[in-house]
């Protein structure tokens, strides 16, 4: 089984609908998927759309990733959205419990985590040890300039399984200001921090 997990950006009010859209930078992202999507659509694949309520939305990222792959032909039963993250630390272990809920049978978020440090922090109680069959692929959707962060926080907390990078290509402007506010984020501290904080 294949697992695409879109990881979410700014949404943005539109003037002439009054309902949130992708802003451009996210809309990048899920037009990523609709481009790789017609040779995953026949296979035992499932996407994760990733984000929560960020700067104050009434809605969640998710919601209206979702929204958006549906409008453009996406079946709605091959979505599920991940509505709390609002860091990409967060989406990657967030869509993890939601992957264990949506395939119980197929998956323990317990086998592919580190178990102290994945369920110590989050203090998730189920982290029952099972002997299950984890994905065999995860495709991994965000811009260009962010999946440098994003792939050494996947490979950080699931180390045993396969990540498939999928970039988005972003316009000039916006992939410049991404690679400055990237630039700016210390990672390696961040997920030293996390060890810290449950050992």
């Amino acid at each position: 089984m294949k697992v695409v997990i879109v990881l979410g950006c700014n949404i943005i009010l539109d003037p002439k609908t009054k309902k949130y859209i992708p802003d451009i930078v996210l809309k990048t992202r899920l037009d990523r998927v609709l481009c790789i999507w017609n040779e995953l659509v026949d296979t035992e694949t499932i996407i994760i759309v990733s984000g929560g309520k960020t700067r104050g939305r009434i809605i969640s990222e998710s919601n209206v990733m979702s929204t958006y792959l549906v409008r453009n032909g996406i079946s709605k039963n091959r979505i599920f959205e991940e509505n709390s993250s609002v860091n990409t630390i967060e989406n990657c272990v967030y869509s993890f419990i939601l992957l264990e809920k949506i395939i119980k049978s197929r998956v323990s978020v317990s086998a592919v985590f580190d178990h102290n440090i994945y369920c110590n922090y989050y203090g998730v109680d189920s982290c029952e040890v099972r002997e299950l069959s984890p994905p065999t692929e995860i495709m991994l959707v965000t811009s260009e300039f962010h999946m440098t962060r994003s792939l050494k926080i996947f490979n950080f907390f699931i180390p045993s399984i396969e990540i498939t990078p999928v970039e988005s290509t972003t316009p000039k402007y916006y992939k410049d200001l991404g690679e400055v506010n990237e630039a700016k984020i210390p990672i390696d501290n961040m997920l030293n921090s996390y060890i810290n904080r449950v050992m």
